[in-house]
């Protein structure tokens, strides 16, 4: 069993499980709310409700605070909470003003139905020196021949975007 008996720089003096913590911040997410989207620079804010509603797809939310509307302030957006890797333009179609992704996860490939060892490679344009922002999802898969305890990254998507 796990004892503490020192104060953590979390403020917290005692352990709790993850359903105390949820427990802690469920009770309060309403009262909190107001106040997140200031704190995370959030272009275009939606109401607790909604956050509520979608935050079992964080694309959903993601798409609506950060790249919808004429107030979107940002071209790439990206996420990792969801476990699902993936690139996404938005809107859909060729017109697009802004790309969604998500790097997805590096949780043991028996405990997620995605696919793992996942991650993204952004490169933006200000740094390459390019008018196009790139952004690259791999995945790491386990090497065919030679060493079995080394991975290869693949490519799995990749979109671009003008600065």
């Amino acid at each position: 069993m796990f004892h503490q008996d020192f104060e953590l720089n979390d403020g917290y003096s005692d352990p709790f499980s993850f359903n105390g913590a949820e427990n802690m911040y469920a009770a309060d997410i309403e009262n909190l709310w107001p106040e997140t989207p200031t704190e995370n620079n959030v272009p275009v804010p939606v109401n607790v409700l909604f956050a509520i509603w979608h935050g079992y797809n964080l694309t959903t939310a993601a798409l609506t605070e950060y790249l919808q509307g004429s107030l979107a302030a940002y071209k790439i957006v990206s996420f990792g909470h969801s476990h699902n890797p993936m690139i996404r333009v938005f809107p859909a179609g060729n017109a697009y003003t802004g790309i969604y992704a998500n790097s997805g996860s590096w949780i043991d490939a028996d405990k997620c139905s995605h696919p793992v060892r996942t991650c993204l490679i952004i490169k933006p344009a200000k740094w390459t020196g390019s008018d196009i922002n790139v952004v690259m999802l791999y995945q790491y898969n386990p090497q065919t021949s030679g060493n079995a305890n080394s991975f290869v990254p693949g490519l799995m998507a990749e979109e671009s975007i003008l600065d």
